[in-house]
């Protein structure tokens, strides 16, 4: 999964990648939780983005497939509104600009790009930061073995 990663992500040392690993965790806590997955800070965010990507990709390719294995499921109009989703579950999509080779370097919050659109610090050693307006994830909880 991490060559899905924006490549500013590409060099990060293992630590760095168990954390990244530990934000799909979370939102699958969320989940299990019976709570919506709200990212709480930009690696949680590239992680939820991904998920989804993978799918919306999911249900495109194996749909005969998914139907079979969910047909316990009730059904919803909106099920594969994949844009509804983003807009619901998303403060903003500043942190898909990271993919555009165009605006390398946006990640830092002193770029002038990035002051202009108020994006804020995506460098990676600032992914795992809360966003201000989220509580806290228990910083205690365990990382997956």
């Amino acid at each position: 999964m991490f060559d899905e990663f924006p490549r500013i992500t590409w060099r990060q040392n293992a630590v760095w990648r168990r954390q990244a690993a530990r934000s799909f965790d979370d939102l699958s806590d969320d989940l299990a939780a019976g709570k919506w997955p709200q990212p709480r800070c930009p690696a949680e965010e590239m992680a939820l983005h991904l998920v989804l990507r993978s799918a919306e990709a999911a249900v495109s390719d194996n749909w005969a497939d998914l139907t079979q294995r969910y047909a316990d499921l009730p059904e919803h109009d909106d099920d594969h509104d994949w844009d509804m989703l983003t807009e619901t579950l998303f403060q903003d999509i500043d942190i898909l600009a990271l993919f555009s080779k165009q605006l390398d370097g946006i990640e830092d919050p002193g770029a002038d790009q990035n002051r202009e659109l108020g994006i804020g610090d995506y460098r990676p050693q600032a992914w795992f930061e809360r966003f201000l307006n989220m509580d806290p994830r228990d910083p205690r909880r365990p990382f997956r073995r």
